[in-house]
């Protein structure tokens, strides 16, 4: 069992500067000592590698509270909490209602159980709350109505049960509001897919067979990919790739995590390697990345990054599966063929059987197809005014490729 972070140190100097000075951040302090050490004493997370971001708050050259990891210190205040995505597992601790100047709280994609403590309700400028894609439990507390200045929820993916309260509906407006009321959210969407952005390339090293260089990788995706998605957008959407790092997850700290989780294919290898991505100095948080394992395999994984196998970037180069990956990250599915999806040599749901569509299209291993109007509508790629809604009235419709009228 780790040992636990002693709270004095928020008070005697260690942690806080001046703590006699800043009372406010002494109690910040002391709130996220209680929930680090909740987190790091629940059995499946007992085994943290030692630079996980919880473990490096309060250790030499980390000790002052402003320069731990994720946690954002403003006006001698705890504002930002940003743990998604980090491996914990338990459940949410209460203690985090006690950060009363936070603005932001993101927890996605753990694999965080129990219900959703209702002390959060407590957090009145809490701006931004992500719980997302863990494994929540029990009802949605009507609390929440309570949080006046929230812009942003986002509680999907979990085995919640009633619905957000009306009140709360009302503060955060209709999801649909933007362009058409077509899809949800578009706006979180078009900040990363409008205009130049910057993906960084990290290679993960988990002890496969290739040897994959970094920067002529990156020169890779550089000459191929972004043209791409150039083309596919009309030119509203640069994606440049840039060389940032590798990442080495040993094989027992594999295992380890295997042990813990259900998931025992090569995708966990790439979450390790994406967890440990996140946790490190030379990663941004404001961009995306693509992730390359050192395995000859030709799949991926797309979501709050695009992960892939090596075998996408070598011998028949498969980089239609990165563009698929970062097609995910855009929020794009996958999508079906006329047949409903049904591959009748097994009678089973196929995701992948629409010919036409990156974000499908088994078989395909080049750049050579797009993707339904409707993923190139919500990237901002399609002008509203050149959107024709059906209406149930007869109509024709003259569908164009990309490039023309």
């Amino acid at each position: 069992m780790l040992a636990d972070l002693d709270p004095a140190g928020c008070s005697n100097g260690t942690f806080v500067a001046r703590p006699s000075d800043n009372p406010g951040l002494v109690a910040d302090c002391r709130a996220l000592v209680a929930v680090r050490n909740h987190w790091i004493r629940h059995s499946e997370d007992a085994e943290l590698p030692a630079d996980h971001r919880l473990l490096t708050w309060g250790r030499v050259g980390t000790q002052d509270i402003t320069s731990w990891k994720w946690i954002s210190v403003v006006g001698q205040r705890v504002t930002s909490v940003s743990l998604g995505n980090s491996g914990l597992s338990g459940t949410i601790p209460p203690e985090l209602s006690q950060l009363t100047n936070l603005e932001q709280l993101s927890l996605g994609r753990n694999e965080l159980t129990g219900s959703i403590p209702v002390e959060l309700s407590q957090l009145l400028n809490l701006k931004y709350l992500s719980l997302n894609n863990n494994e929540l439990t029990g009802s949605i507390p009507a609390e929440l109505s309570q949080l006046l200045n929230l812009q942003n929820l986002r509680l999907g993916g979990n085995d919640l049960t009633g619905t957000i309260p009306p009140e709360v509906l009302e503060i955060l407006g209709n999801p649909f509001d933007a362009d058409l009321g077509l899809v949800a959210y578009v706006e979180e969407t078009r900040k990363i897919s409008l205009g130049n952005k910057l993906w960084e390339v990290w290679i993960c090293n988990t002890g496969g067979p290739l040897d994959l260089d970094l920067n002529k990788v990156t020169g890779l995706l550089n000459q191929t990919v972004t043209p791409y998605f150039e083309w596919l957008s009309e030119g509203r959407f640069t994606p440049r790739f840039s060389a940032t790092g590798t990442i080495t997850v040993p094989h027992s700290e594999l295992t380890e995590r295997r042990q813990r989780s259900p998931r025992t294919d090569w995708k966990d290898d790439l979450s390790s390697c994406q967890a440990k991505m996140m946790n490190s100095d030379a990663h941004d948080e404001m961009n995306k990345a693509v992730i390359i394992d050192n395995t000859d395999l030709n799949g991926g994984l797309g979501g709050h990054h695009a992960m892939v196998g090596g075998g996408t970037v070598t011998g028949t180069l498969r980089l239609k599966t990165v563009a698929h990956e970062m097609g995910h990250v855009l929020g794009w599915p996958h999508s079906y063929n006329y047949r409903g999806n049904i591959l009748k040599s097994t009678e089973t749901f196929s995701e992948y059987d629409n010919a036409t569509d990156i974000m499908s299209a088994r078989g395909h291993i080049d750049l050579s197809i797009g993707t339904p109007a409707i993923n190139r509508y919500t990237a901002g790629w399609i002008d509203p005014e050149d959107v024709a809604v059906y209406s149930g009235e007869p109509a024709t419709y003259e569908l164009s490729p990309i490039g023309t009228d």
